[in-house]
C-alpha cells in the first residue's frame, strides 16, 4: 500500500513558482522606482519602456535557464548562477535597446548602473531566503 501524502512543499509548487515570480517582477519595479526618487530624478515613460524590457527580458532568460524549476536537493549555487545570467542577459538587451532608442539618458547613467547593479543582489538573496525556509520545511 502506497501512501498519497506528498508532502508540504510539491502541493503548492505553481504557487510557489507564482510567488517567486511575482516578487522579482516586485524587486525589478520597487528597485527603479525608489532609485528615482532617492536621486531626485523624473519619472518617465522611458523608464516605464525600461521596466516593461525588464520584465519581459527577465522572466523570458530566467524560463530559459530554468530559474524557477529547481529539483529537490539541487545545489544553490546552480540556481543562483540562473538567475544572475538571467539578469545580465537583460542588461544586455537593454543596453542593446538603448543604442536604437535612447531609453536612459546620459544624466540618468548612475541610475541605471546602481538599478543594474542592486537588483541581482536583491533577487539573489530573496532567492536564497526563500529556498532556505522551503528546506525547513520539507
Amino acid at each position: 500500500m502506497t501512501s498519497h501524502f506528498s508532502g508540504l512543499i510539491r502541493p503548492h509548487r505553481n504557487k510557489l513558482i507564482a510567488l517567486f515570480r511575482l516578487f522579482d517582477t516586485y524587486i525589478i519595479i520597487a528597485t527603479l522606482w525608489l532609485l528615482v526618487l532617492l536621486l531626485g530624478m523624473a519619472w518617465n515613460a522611458d523608464w516605464s519602456i525600461v521596466l516593461i524590457i525588464a520584465i519581459v527580458g527577465f522572466q523570458l532568460f530566467a524560463e530559459l535557464g530554468d530559474v524557477y524549476y529547481t529539483q529537490r536537493g539541487e545545489k544553490i549555487e546552480r540556481s543562483l548562477r540562473s538567475i544572475l545570467v538571467a539578469w545580465l542577459l537583460t542588461i544586455n538587451l537593454l543596453l542593446i535597446g538603448n543604442q536604437f532608442y535612447s531609453l536612459v539618458e546620459p544624466h540618468a547613467y548612475r541610475l541605471f548602473v546602481y538599478w543594474a547593479l542592486l537588483v541581482p543582489i536583491e533577487i539573489l538573496s530573496w532567492h536564497v531566503i526563500l529556498m532556505q525556509i522551503i528546506a525547513c520545511l520539507r
